[in-house]
């Protein structure tokens, strides 16, 4: 898992996706996020030409850029 990255919706609400090295798999704090994994590239290049398609599909088809939303992500109520 040397080039493997996976691209997973922000923890936060503020950014929109982070992008992790497959070996934090490795981690049990990786896992207490509950990441939500989207995407899977093959090297950190690769990794962020998936992320830059899969914002302009977003945008696309949402008008901006609701990505929980077009993920099917409800937000929860505190």
């Amino acid at each position: 898992m040397v080039s493997i990255y996976f691209i997973v919706l922000a923890a936060n609400e503020k950014n929109l996706f982070e992008i992790f090295h497959g070996a934090y798999l490795k981690q049990p704090a990786f896992y207490r996020r509950d990441p939500f994994v989207v995407g899977i590239a093959s090297g950190y290049e690769e990794a962020l030409e998936l992320l830059k398609q899969m914002v302009e599909d977003i945008y696309r088809e949402t008008s901006g850029f609701l990505v929980r939303e077009y993920f099917g992500e409800r937000r929860q109520e505190s």
